[in-house]
């Protein structure tokens, strides 16, 4: 995995408001970490979006400040404007490299699953990561888990299923299912009886429809007065 870098400036709390902030192209981040005073930054929007493609919540990001001091960090927590969707505050963990940390993975599925060709199966996404606790060198970005073994119905993965490497220690509950395979679902059409145009005459042996016998009725009282 290539190193992946980030550069920040200080920011001004009291002087750089967070909206205007955000208007400017920029990002407020907050940094922090045990026995480090908490850092309040901003970023570039893009170089920030960039980076978290790249590392996401998994992978150490070398976090360089005004040009100079460089922290190693993850990405504890990222904020999204419910009206825009777009990424509106960010909180960085500053990490020590000698002590594990609990942290979580995404889960990425390769291959492809027999089940779903051959009987029509339907592929059912249970997991989309696992909790693991390891050195923070030893972190990765993904877990592989290869779907090309469900070959039938009702066949899925569990936790327990897994292996990767003996340095990374898995906490997600073994017996979880990550992926599995379910029947697919037919749809059920309900037929819904035609309904009769006003006036029209019921077809022999047809059931009068309820209130048909009481309008005749006042019909004939109607000509009888």
């Amino acid at each position: 995995m290539e190193k992946v870098t980030l550069k920040a400036q200080s920011r001004d709390v009291s002087a750089e408001r967070a909206d205007r902030l955000r208007k400017s192209g920029f990002l407020p981040i907050e940094c922090y970490g045990r026995n480090h005073a908490n850092l309040h930054l901003k970023v570039a929007y893009q170089d920030f979006r960039r980076t978290f493609i790249k590392a996401g919540t998994s992978t150490l990001i070398d976090l360089e400040v005004d040009g100079g001091n460089v922290q190693k960090v993850l990405v504890q927590d990222v904020q999204y404007d419910p009206m825009t969707d777009k990424i509106a505050h960010v909180d960085l963990k500053i990490i020590n490299l000698k002590e594990k940390l609990v942290t979580n993975i995404q889960i990425k599925l390769v291959g492809e699953a027999p089940a779903i060709k051959n009987f029509g199966g339907v592929l059912v996404e249970n997991l989309h990561e696992l909790e693991v606790r390891c050195l923070p060198t030893d972190l990765i970005h993904d877990i592989e888990v290869d779907v090309s073994k469900l070959e039938n119905i009702h066949d899925s993965i569990k936790v327990s299923d897994i292996k990767i490497s003996d340095k990374i220690e898995i906490l997600t509950a073994p017996e979880l299912s990550v992926v599995s395979i379910s029947e697919k679902q037919e749809e059920i059409v309900e037929e819904v009886a035609p309904v009769a145009a006003e006036g029209a005459v019921p077809a022999e042996g047809a059931v009068p429809a309820e209130g048909a016998d009481a309008k005749k009725d006042e019909s004939a009282d109607k000509k009888s007065a």
